[in-house]
Formats: C-alpha cells, sequence, structure tokens
C-alpha cells in the first residue's frame, strides 16, 4: 500500500504492516487503519 505524507511524501507500507482498528483511536475516530513508521 502507498501512503502520501506531508512529511515524508509517499510511503511504502507492506499490508501485513497496516494495523486496523474498529473504532478508531482518540482523535482519529473517523480514521481506521494506521501505522508507524520510523524516521
Amino acid at each position: 500500500m502507498k501512503v502520501e505524507t506531508t512529511r515524508f511524501g509517499t510511503v511504502e507500507v507492506p499490508e501485513e504492516k497496516v494495523i486496523g482498528m474498529s473504532h478508531g483511536m482518540l482523535g482519529f475516530a473517523d480514521k481506521k487503519r494506521f501505522c508507524l513508521i520510523q524516521h
């Protein structure tokens, strides 16, 4: 999956590294998929 970010540009994230949440996170209630990016 390719992710567009304002800080890092386009980042390729393997699908197995995507974290899915059924209710989202605090402050991001409408977002259900996340990934951690090292910089």
